[in-house]
């Protein structure tokens, strides 16, 4: 479950997700925490209005009319889009509409530094994990084993090298069949302890022979 550390203006919370992020941070992201179930609508609805000409203008009155809701609904929908930075009066006269710009979310999170969360790269990905990456071309694209298990197959004591030669030997004997499944991590971790208990086996043989040898 996420923890969150809420302020007073619910479209400035911060928060913090458990590991596992698949995707972008986004303007959705952020505005599924507003108060006002009509503040993310009115962000989508006037940013979409106001793309070309960079001004909203519609009176609150107009906004009522059009979403069928009361005037005060539309006031706090705005309210807390302007507190949370979403949108920004350029022009306040009496008597007038309010003229706002709003802001993508690009130019948002240049504003909020922060504020967003990140995509987890993946292993096999850009600047992922070396074995993850080695691991995934090992399997000709197949293997996408998550951060968190690279360590699982690190700790049996072997070297990266290792380990992506234990995994071509692995993947000879139990060729798979499209995608390699979920549960091909379990397996290959199965693999390396075997193949560590084994060397241990032979390790402790060899030092046993050697110690006969000697007397």
């Amino acid at each position: 479950m996420s923890t969150r550390n809420d302020n007073s203006q619910g479209s400035s919370r911060s928060f913090f997700c458990e590991p596992g992020n698949p995707f972008y941070c986004s303007a959705e992201w952020h505005l599924r925490e507003f108060n006002s179930r009509l503040a993310p609508v009115l962000y989508f609805w006037g940013h979409k209005l106001s793309y070309k000409s960079g001004c909203f203008f519609a009176s609150v009155e107009s906004v009522a009319e059009y979403f069928c809701c009361n005037r005060s609904t539309v006031f706090r929908a705005f309210q807390e889009l302007e507190s949370g930075g979403w949108i920004e009066a350029i022009r306040r006269e009496p008597g007038k509409a309010v003229v706002y710009r709003f802001l993508n979310h690009d130019d948002w999170a240049e504003m909020h530094s922060g504020m967003c969360i990140e995509k987890d790269v993946m292993p096999w990905e850009g600047q992922g994990d070396p074995l993850g990456k080695a691991l995934y071309a090992a399997s000709g694209g197949l293997a996408r084993f998550l951060p968190r298990q690279m360590n699982g197959l690190r700790k049996f004591g072997f070297t990266d090298d290792e380990i992506v030669l234990e995994f071509q030997i692995f993947l000879s004997r139990t060729p798979q069949s499209g995608r390699v499944s979920r549960n091909s991590y379990y397996s290959f971790r199965t693999h390396l302890l075997t193949a560590a208990n084994n060397l241990r086996q032979r390790s402790a043989a060899i030092k046993n022979s050697s110690n006969k040898e000697s007397h």
